[in-house]
């Protein structure tokens, strides 16, 4: 992993174990140019499960068959919605006087992603609940 991906309070791997990342271990991985030993971890649908997202299941001849993940979020001026669908991608909702803004991010495969997506948007760390 490149140094500049490494955020405080965002999970990885270290050594086959999966770590918080805290300044101190910044810090010392930084110092050490330990780079490779840190892996992004994967994510999967147990882990969106516990971060708080809700499976939900379509099957609508219209827009196919499958599923995707949904989180709400309330915003300090208007809530957003998270749809992580099964191909890696990740859109944003965020509706304001009935103007819908939908980004759509694609190759979203990791968990620091996600995390910091999370953070930039809500100022909150996203955890496993």
């Amino acid at each position: 992993m490149k140094k500049e991906e490494l955020k405080i309070g965002s999970s990885y791997n270290f050594n086959g174990k999966e770590i918080v990342m805290t300044p101190k271990k910044i810090k010392a991985i930084i110092s050490l140019g330990d780079y490779d030993t840190i892996t992004p971890i994967e994510i999967t649908d147990d882990r969106l499960i516990a971060f708080g997202f809700k499976k939900r299941i379509y099957d609508y001849a219209w827009a196919g068959y499958g599923h995707d993940y949904i989180l709400k979020l309330n915003g300090a001026v208007f809530g957003f919605t998270l749809v992580y669908e099964d191909d890696f991608s990740l859109s944003i909702s965020c509706e304001e006087d009935d103007n819908a803004i939908t980004p759509h991010i694609d190759r979203f495969k990791y968990v620091h992603q996600l995390q910091a997506l999370y953070f930039a948007l809500t100022s909150n760390e996203l955890k496993a609940k």
